[in-house]
């Protein structure tokens, strides 16, 4: 008769300590597409072969999906990024956008992931206008750290 090794028992109560917890009931990571638009062709990514090239997520669906994450309970804190195979920048709407996730959704910390190509001191301030908005933004090019400073600076 073998015995269970310690570290499979201590995952196994993890495991079933989460099973138990209201944190299995909702999605940790929302992903939300607003538009399928980019400027650049990154190797890693498969914009280049969308079918839904330019395509744009109405605004009464993002009301309705941003309707459906309020059942989410406020302590139950969660991450949303506003953006999937595109460039957040390009949707017009972006900054009204932020201003109604900030507002409807306390709770989640927003996250951006941009090429960083439409980067500039305007957007950069901008941005420091909303406090759930998770930093770094991430950068898939080298601007990401003199981005990051000038922001975390800014919001001091």
């Amino acid at each position: 008769m073998s015995t269970i090794p310690p570290n499979l028992l201590d995952y196994q109560r993890r495991a079933l300590a989460m099973r138990e917890s209201s944190y299995i009931d909702f999605p940790a990571h929302v992903h939300l597409e607003t538009m399928a638009r980019c400027n650049a062709a990154c190797n890693f990514c498969p914009y280049s072969s969308l079918e839904r090239k330019g395509a744009k997520m109405d605004d009464s669906l993002i009301e309705k999906i941003v309707n459906d994450l309020k059942d989410i309970p406020r302590l139950h804190r969660f991450q949303l990024s506003p953006f999937k195979v595109n460039e957040p920048f390009l949707d017009t709407r972006i900054f009204d956008l932020l201003t109604y996730l900030q507002s409807e959704l306390p709770h989640a910390t927003i996250t951006l992931t941009t090429n960083g190509s439409l980067i500039n001191e305007r957007i950069v301030e901008r941005l420091t206008q909303f406090p759930n908005l998770g930093f770094p933004i991430l950068v898939t090019c080298g601007l990401a750290s003199t981005i990051t400073a000038q922001t975390n600076t800014r919001q001091r």
